[in-house]
């Protein structure tokens, strides 16, 4: 209305006040560390992942190759250029177990060694299925070296990397005894043994002695 009390016709402006896009983060919220994890994000055409820059990246791939948490963030913008509010995932990237092998490195052949595994309640002895039994038994009837290998894996399903343990399989040596093999009665015979450092003979103790007197 102006100053002589004239009125003008009435005008309608419309106003739209557009809804706020809803952010969306969808996936495993846990993950063996150096596994991979890879989120889905919804919500709007556009995403902002982190606080990076907005664009049409729809997932993301989750970091592991360190043990802890993290919380993952996700914004949308829509056509209208409304923003959602921000979206935290938390993700929790679980350590891995380690395999230990404990027991002897060395055994006689057809001797008997077993070896302890141990780091969680599964292991995989030699690539076998995972499973309770946490010992061993190394096959010694042939001589020489072999490698044992052990994976264990934890109530997460996260899996050790493989630890190897060698064994020696030491071949027996051999008992040789030299010398006459008859004699007089009341005469001398004394018998030569070899084959290592430590000879037993009929039985006695392990010592240095070589040679045996035949009581005669």
């Amino acid at each position: 209305r102006d100053a002589n009390l004239c009125e003008s016709a009435e005008e309608t402006f419309t106003v739209t006040v557009n809804a706020l896009p809803t952010a969306s983060i969808t996936g495993d919220s846990e993950v063996c560390q150096n596994g991979s994890l890879q989120l889905t994000g919804s919500g709007a055409a556009e995403l902002s992942w982190n606080g990076a820059a907005y664009g049409a990246t729809t997932t993301y791939d989750v970091t592991t190759t360190a043990s802890g948490s993290q919380n993952i963030t996700l914004k949308v913008r829509d056509a209208n250029l409304c923003e959602s509010a921000e979206e935290t995932f938390a993700v929790t990237v679980n350590a891995l177990p380690t395999a230990v092998m404990t027991g002897d490195a060395e055994v006689c052949q057809n001797g008997s060694l077993q070896l302890t595994g141990s780091g969680a309640a599964e292991l995989s002895w030699n690539g076998a299925a995972y499973g309770a039994t946490t010992t061993y038994d190394v096959t010694t009837t042939a001589s020489g070296s072999q490698n044992i290998t052990l994976k264990v894996r934890d109530a997460n399903l996260c899996e050790s990397a493989g630890e190897t343990f060698t064994v020696t399989v030491n071949a027996l040596p051999t008992a040789v005894i030299t010398g006459d093999s008859e004699v007089c009665q009341n005469g001398s015979l004394q018998l030569t043994g070899s084959g290592a450092a430590e000879l037993s003979w009929n039985g006695a103790a392990y010592g240095a002695t070589t040679t045996y007197d035949v009581t005669t």
